[in-house]
């Protein structure tokens, strides 16, 4: 569903001999069985405002009654399959409550009579009872889908308001209904009397149906927690837990630690650094733990798998003698490669064991999971039948017994996926699959399945690793929550919120009446400190709801101020995540060449954005007043341009009391106002839909006539003051008003995304404002300056690959978005960057880290050019293969989620690679450190090949979207539905040749691949 990410979780595959009791004692070799210890992972953020009691958000109590409960309860079919789940303490403490009565938002309002309901009621309902799979839940019962397409599949304010007149009483009795019943476990549909007549009835539900299914819900909240003690202490089942309320621990042992794995990283203006803290949640987590299941915890799950050497000793002194990471740590602590470009396994003697890590004699074992099987049980298999699905995994998992055959054990396989967010893309919540799997676990005498605790407690970890990387699962690094602007900002506001509680614990220690608030704020504290709030904040996530995690991350800083009778600052009432952007009426297309007078030369501003608007702008006050009509936005390397368009010109302005104020978020600064200057404060507030840290204003009472415009630039003083720095030289009054802002001045750097509007005042009040419907929006071009090495032009519009491939259907791929224009190498300092330009716009539609989701980038570097040397097969998925003349001794693949550089031995160079896209000049940099591929020579030849990003590849995919004989919304058309295809859309053709020429000459019928060349320089 859109609000949740897939969350991470483990699955442990065992391989050992010659233990005691559970396991049976026998030698190494064929016969020995491959054990399996399944982790899930079961997680949800702290929802609860404890100021109003009430939970913010439902999805404790809709994962409780569909995957909590039934996750733990299917394996009691199958006595011999153990598994081990992590329950996050802040999770407990919500089922808790829940359970004993306290309701979430969509709890109240569902359980209202439907002829009580508000039209406020009723919008809500429109909007958010349809949260559910659609595909899956949705449709598999006719009167909730009915109900969808009488609201409409389109949410927006105009769609709800129609749905609202049109719904009866009786349909939104059903709604209430319908959205409570179908998230319910299938099994409870099925099995339990009552739920099952009211899904057979299906409509026309009374009050005392709703009443059933609610206290349904609340009926098997309350049996979640006692179910998985009760089966931790038959044994089949290990629970372990996670820091209290789900922290990233090195982030706040140090956000510095975000540097060892990305040394470049902005890292935000207030430091946090408190280890202190990561001790806090890892003994509240203990304590809360053994409060409901009678021991203390062994092993740990660390928020994210964030771990890093520093946290190693707060770890063991907690009392845990494990916990669990991801392969990539393993691969960036070791030193290795444990993976070639197909995916493949190439060190399952390194991959598949515990180690120890440890800090001054503290030590704790850990763990690391194999990511291809977490990724094919949390992403692929649910597009595919159960039962094949739980085969496939069962064949990888044999292949891996194979691939240790007569490697010295045991041995440990690492899987990730969560127990709760997967299930529902799954045919009927995952049954069958998980049916197939743990009956083919339960009964194949080649495979056991344990718990963690079973296997480590007969095979303790021996081998060591030195120095434990910092990072999670997530890239091997923490970028995921520290580094992007909105991520940045809200660090530094929890770093301001712990400053004054720090400080007021320390001033009033000894006063017993203020303990009481003290402990009450240390608590939204530790709940502001989660991971889940600086997931969602940044372009790298997208819950689908990110400004409702964004507002519950701000009511707990407020209240940590309300807790302790200190002034809430008024930034917190500000959503961090902008508004929405408001689509220009003229799309930027380049840079623009303005001479800021005024005057409106011809052409100057043709490449720039522009927003119109035909009305005045509704003001909160009532004082609208129609002054601006159009706002010019355009930058160049090192500006940024403004043009105020105003209604009947400036004549009518010069010497008057009106302002034009152009207010910019600023990711550089602490800093920043809620409102911007001449607002008033509470329900008559400007609303610019963003905070605002820089100010360009104009005021024409200072102005006599056509000129120079006498700009002002100022910053935010953070408690809605303005400070006014400098006048702006290069702004001009005639036909308009054009403004020239070095964005040095107001201390922007390349790649930095703001949000701006414009405000215009009439005697101090604000009267007019553009954009209307949110802020507009503009980026600092990405501009690498260095010395080009080589570069390579490639034809336009030859984006379909042998010259009959179309584009995926589905609206995201729009044209040109794999039409490459030219590769360019720079040498730049101590990096080498590669930098592809495509003819189409680059957008992020998936949200991924590097701001580029569509496109998947492979870079074949050849060091030699001699044949029988090097590698000739391309990465996993491509179909093609590099001519024996052209072998590669360097391959980087780049994708939104992964980059990696791989050597022609298979191996990984573990290097920092860091993606930037440049969305005006349409350009993607690839910028790696020199050392990694060593220094660039003139005879180096190259071959680029551009793909589409596939984030459900094909076995041995390295992520590339397939090809077929005809486009579907997902796949390219064009091919033949083979293997043969060749997955490039386009690629670097040598002269005299044509790319079409080189990838049409595959052979299906002969299984022959398309061979690709490379590019040299001067040939």
């Amino acid at each position: 569903m859109r609000q949740h990410r897939i969350l991470v979780g483990v699955v442990v595959l065992a391989f050992v001999v010659g233990v005691l009791g559970y396991f049976p004692s026998q030698a190494l070799g064929a016969e020995e069985p491959l054990y399996v210890a399944l982790i899930w992972h079961n997680h949800q953020p702290f929802y609860k405002n404890p100021a109003t009691g009430k939970y913010m958000l439902p999805w404790v109590r809709m994962h409780a009654v569909k995957d909590y409960y039934d996750m733990a309860s299917i394996l009691k079919d199958y006595p011999n399959v153990h598994c081990t789940f992590n329950l996050v303490p802040s999770l407990i403490f919500q089922l808790d409550e829940c359970a004993a009565g306290v309701k979430d938002t969509r709890h109240i309002v569902a359980e209202k009579p439907a002829s009580d309901l508000t039209r406020e009621d009723k919008e809500f309902l429109l909007r958010w009872f349809f949260d559910a799979n659609w595909d899956r839940i949705i449709k598999k019962h006719p009167r909730y889908w009915q109900l969808l397409q009488k609201r409409g599949e389109t949410v927006s304010d105009a769609s709800i308001a129609r749905a609202i007149d049109a719904f009866t009483e009786q349909d939104y009795r059903d709604l209430q209904v319908w959205f409570n019943l179908a998230w319910l476990d299938p099994d409870f549909k099925e099995n339990d009397p009552v739920m099952k007549a009211l899904v057979e009835k299906g409509q026309g539900f009374t009050e005392e149906d709703k009443r059933r299914v609610l206290a349904k819900h609340v009926e098997i909240m309350k049996e979640v927690v006692p179910l998985y003690r009760s089966m931790q202490e038959s044994g089949q089942i290990e629970v372990t837990t996670t820091p209290f309320y789900h922290p990233i621990m090195p982030l706040l042992y140090n956000v510095e630690l975000a540097y060892v794995a990305s040394p470049k990283l902005e890292l935000p203006a207030q430091a946090f650094a408190h280890p202190g803290d990561v001790d806090a949640q890892l003994g509240m987590a203990v304590r809360f733990y053994e409060s409901h299941f009678g021991r203390k915890p062994r092993g740990l799950w660390p928020s994210e798998q964030a771990v890093g050497q520093e946290i190693v000793g707060l770890v063991h002194d907690a009392g845990f003698q494990w916990m669990v990471s991801s392969e990539g740590v393993l691969a960036r602590s070791l030193g290795v490669s444990l993976r070639d470009g197909s995916g493949n396994v190439t060190r399952p003697d390194l991959l598949y064991k515990p180690y120890i890590v440890e800090q001054d004699g503290k030590a704790v074992t850990i763990l690391f999971r194999d990511i291809v099987l977490s990724d094919k049980i949390g992403f692929s298999y649910s597009g595919m039948n159960g039962p094949a699905a739980a085969l496939d995994l069962m064949n990888y998992l044999r292949k891996v017994r194979r691939d240790l055959g007569g490697t010295p054990g045991p041995h440990v396989v690492t899987i990730a996926l969560d127990g709760e967010n997967c299930w529902e893309y799954y045919e009927n919540d995952g049954k069958e699959f998980l049916h197939s799997l743990y009956k083919m676990l339960n009964r194949d005498p080649n495979f056991k399945a344990v718990t963690v605790e079973e296997y480590l407690k007969a095979h303790p970890a021996l081998d060591r690793i030195p120095t434990l990387h910092t990072g999670s699962w997530i890239s091997d690094s923490l970028e995921t929550w520290i580094g992007e602007a909105e991520e940045n900002r809200a660090w530094d506001y929890l770093a301001r919120a712990r400053d004054v509680l720090a400080k007021y614990t320390s001033e009033n220690y000894a006063s017993e009446a203020a303990q009481a608030g003290i402990a009450l704020a240390w608590d939204e504290l530790y709940a502001a400190e989660g991971s889940d709030w600086f997931w969602w904040y940044g372009d790298d996530q997208d819950s689908g709801n990110d400004r409702g995690f964004d507002e519950l991350f701000r009511t707990h800083l407020q209240n940590v101020y309300s807790y302790i009778g200190q002034p809430v600052p008024a930034y917190l009432y500000i959503p961090i995540i902008p508004e929405e952007a408001a689509r220009p009426d003229i799309k930027m297309t380049d840079f623009v060449k303005v001479t800021p007078d005024g005057k409106i030369d011809s052409g100057e501003w043709a490449s720039a954005a522009m927003y119109f608007k035909t009305a005045a702008a509704p003001m909160p006050s009532g004082d609208g007043d129609m002054v601006l009509r159009a706002l010019w936005v355009g930058v160049d390397a090192d500006n940024l341009y403004l043009r105020f368009d105003v209604k009947g010109g400036l004549d009518d302005l010069y010497g008057r009391d009106v302002t034009l104020a152009a207010y910019l978020s600023n990711p550089r600064r602490p800093e920043a106002n809620s409102i911007p200057r001449w607002s008033e404060q509470g329900r008559a507030a400007t609303v610019i839909g963003f905070a605002a840290g820089t100010e360009i204003r104009v005021d024409f009472e200072s102005l006599s006539g056509p000129g120079s415009a006498r700009a002002r630039l100022a910053f935010a003083g953070g408690d809605e003051t303005w400070v006014d720095v400098k006048e702006i030289t290069g702004a001009g009054a005639d036909r308009t008003i054009e403004v020239k802002v070095p964005f040095a001045d107001i201390g922007l750097k390349s790649g930095d995304a703001v949000s701006l509007a414009v405000v215009a005042s009439r005697g101090g009040k604000n009267v007019d404002m553009l954009p209307v419907e949110g802020p507009a929006e503009v980026k600092v071009p990405e501009i690498i300056t260095g010395k080009t090495l080589f570069k390579w032009d490639d034809p336009a519009g030859d984006d379909h690959g042998p010259g009959t491939y179309t584009y995926p259907l589905n609206a995201v791929f729009k044209p040109g978005v794999f039409d490459m224009l030219s590769f360019e190498v720079l040498e730049v300092q101590d990096d080498i960057v590669f930098q592809v330009k495509i003819a189409g716009d680059i957008t992020n539609p998936w949200n991924s880290p590097v701001g580029v989701s569509l496109q998947t980038i492979d870079i074949y570097i050849d060091t030699d050019h001699k044949a029988g040397r090097g590698k000739t097969e391309a990465l996993g998925g491509r179909h093609v293969t590099l001519a024996p003349e052209s072998a590669w001794e360097y391959a980087i693949w780049v994708e939104g989620w992964n980059q990696k550089i791989f050597t022609a031995d298979g191996k990984e160079v573990q290097a920092a690679i860091r993606v930037s896209q440049d969305p005006v000049n349409k350009i993607i940099s690839i910028r790696i450190p020199r050392e990694a591929l060593g220094d660039p020579q003139p005879s180096w030849g190259y071959q680029v090949l551009l793909l589409s990003q596939e984030g459900y590849p094909a076995p041995g995919s390295l992520r590339v979207r397939e090809v077929l004989s005809a486009a579907q919304e997902w796949r390219l058309g064009g091919g033949h539905d083979s293997e043969i295809d060749p997955n490039v859309i386009d690629m670097l053709a040598p002269a005299g040749t044509t790319q079409e020429a080189i990838l049409g000459a595959y052979d299906v019928n002969a299984s022959k691949l398309a061979e690709v060349p490379m590019v040299y320089a001067g040939k």
